[in-house]
C-alpha cells in the first residue's frame, strides 16, 4: 500500500517534470478529477520547485492517504 499519491526524493522531484508528477498524482487520485484540484496540484508543484532548490537531500511526499476507521454501526 502506498502512503500517498506521489513520493520523490527531491532532487528527482526538482528534474521531473511537471506533467510527469500531475500524471502520477492523477492516477493515485482514484475519483474525478476537478479542475481545481489539478489546478492547486500544479500550483503547488511550481511552488515547491521554487522553494525546493538549496534544500538537499530529502523526500517529498504528495497526498497522503489517511486510513478511515469505521466507529461501530448505531442502528
Amino acid at each position: 500500500m502506498h502512503i500517498a499519491y506521489f513520493n520523490s526524493q527531491i532532487d528527482d522531484f526538482l528534474l521531473a517534470d511537471p506533467m510527469a508528477i500531475l500524471g502520477s498524482l492523477t492516477i493515485s487520485h482514484g475519483h474525478d478529477l476537478e479542475h481545481l484540484q489539478r489546478n492547486a496540484w500544479l500550483a503547488q508543484i511550481d511552488i515547491l520547485k521554487s522553494q525546493l532548490t538549496d534544500i538537499g537531500d530529502g523526500q517529498l511526499y504528495f497526498e497522503f492517504i489517511v486510513p478511515r476507521r469505521l466507529g461501530p454501526q448505531r442502528h
